[in-house]
């Protein structure tokens, strides 16, 4: 409907994306109390953290005849390539430290990847 509005929102959901793979981490303690409740404990994506340049490129579709001006979904499924930073970390570390075992504990934070690089196991 408004190819600008469409970027704003893909853009807004590979940075959400991102962040939830390298930087929302959940902390509890050890009686089950959540740590993480405020902004100074939980981390969210700032200008720091983003890249400087996402690249869209928009795929050409009909659109869906039963949507408002046949629109289409364009917020969310972006969300999902934060994935891609998770396993971009775990490459560079394992290029750094052939020793390294993969992990799927996400969020992988900057504190696991200084960990990752340096750990001899």
């Amino acid at each position: 409907m408004n190819q600008e509005i469409d970027n704003g929102q893909i853009e807004g959901a590979v940075v959400q994306g991102i962040g939830w793979m390298t930087l929302e981490e959940i902390v509890y303690d050890e009686n089950g109390r959540l740590q993480s409740n405020a902004l100074s404990t939980y981390k969210v994506p700032d200008i720091y953290s983003v890249p400087d340049l996402i690249e869209i490129v928009p795929l050409e579709t009909d659109g869906n005849e039963n949507a408002i001006f046949k629109s289409k979904a364009v917020g969310e499924p972006p969300f999902i390539y934060g994935i891609g930073a998770f396993f971009a970390l775990q490459d560079a570390i394992k290029s750094y430290n052939p020793k390294y075992k993969l992990k799927f504990d996400s969020p992988m934070t900057p504190e696991k990847v200084l960990m990752g690089l340096y750990n001899k196991t």
